[in-house]
C-alpha cells in the first residue's frame, strides 16, 4: 500500500508524497519499487541553489549544465513542439499568467540597458575595445565565441545605465553571472588582473 505523506528530513514538515523526488529502483527482496528522497522538492531546490551560487562551485555547475544540455535539449525541444501541437502550452500560459509576468519582468531588468550608442562606444573605448575582465579584444572575441562584447551589469540587480556597465566577452559575462565583483573577480579567478580591476573601479568611480 502506497504511503501518501512523508516527513521531510530537512524542514521536518509532513508533506504529500508528490512533493518529493523519486527514483525507480529494484532489489531482490522488494523487486521494483519507488525510492523517495528524504528531503522534499523545495528543500532539495534550496540546497542546490545555495551550492550553485558559491563561487568555487560555479565552474562545475557550468560544465554539468553544458553536458546536460547536450543530452536533453533535443528531447526538450521535441517535447515542447509536441505540447504546442496538442495545445497544452497555450493552456499552461492561460493558467500561469502571474508566473509569466514575473519572468518577463525579471528578464527585462537583466537584459535591457538604458545606454545610448555613444555611451557604449565611449565605455568600450575606455577599456580599449576589450573585455574588462579577461582583456580579450572584441575582434578576437568575435572569432573565438562568435559574439561581440556584452553590456555587463557589474552589480547584477543594479541600475541598467552606463554607470553599472562594463564590456565583457561571452565567457566572462556568463561566469560573472550574479556574483558580486569582489566575490568573483579576485586572485582565485584565472583571468584576474589587478590592473584591469583598478581600471574597472576607475570607470565606475568616474560616475560617483
Amino acid at each position: 500500500m502506497r504511503v501518501n505523506v512523508k516527513k521531510c528530513s530537512v524542514c521536518e514538515k509532513i508533506k504529500n508524497i508528490d512533493e518529493y523526488y523519486y527514483q525507480n529502483k529494484y532489489s531482490n527482496k522488494r523487486g521494483k519499487y519507488l525510492y523517495y528522497n528524504p528531503e522534499c522538492k523545495k528543500c532539495t531546490k534550496e540546497r542546490a541553489d545555495k551550492w550553485r551560487v558559491q563561487p568555487e562551485n560555479r565552474e562545475s555547475f557550468l560544465k554539468s549544465q553544458k553536458k546536460r544540455n547536450k543530452r536533453f535539449i533535443p528531447q526538450m525541444r521535441e517535447s515542447a513542439n509536441r505540447r504546442r501541437k496538442e495545445g497544452k502550452h497555450k493552456l499552461w500560459q492561460v493558467n500561469n499568467k502571474e508566473k509569466i509576468k514575473e519572468y518577463n519582468k525579471y528578464r527585462v531588468i537583466n537584459k535591457t540597458h538604458a545606454i545610448s550608442n555613444e555611451e557604449w562606444e565611449k565605455c568600450k573605448m575606455f577599456f580599449a575595445n576589450s573585455c574588462a575582465y579577461c582583456g580579450i579584444e572584441e575582434k578576437e572575441a568575435k572569432i573565438t565565441t562568435g559574439n561581440s562584447l556584452h553590456k555587463e551589469h557589474v552589480v547584477h540587480n543594479g541600475s541598467n545605465d552606463i554607470t553599472n556597465c562594463v564590456p565583457a566577452c561571452k565567457s566572462c559575462n556568463s561566469r560573472k553571472w550574479a556574483f558580486a565583483l569582489k566575490d568573483w573577480y579576485n586572485d582565485d579567478n584565472p583571468v584576474f588582473s589587478a590592473t584591469r580591476l583598478a581600471r574597472i573601479n576607475m570607470w565606475l568611480n568616474s560616475f560617483s
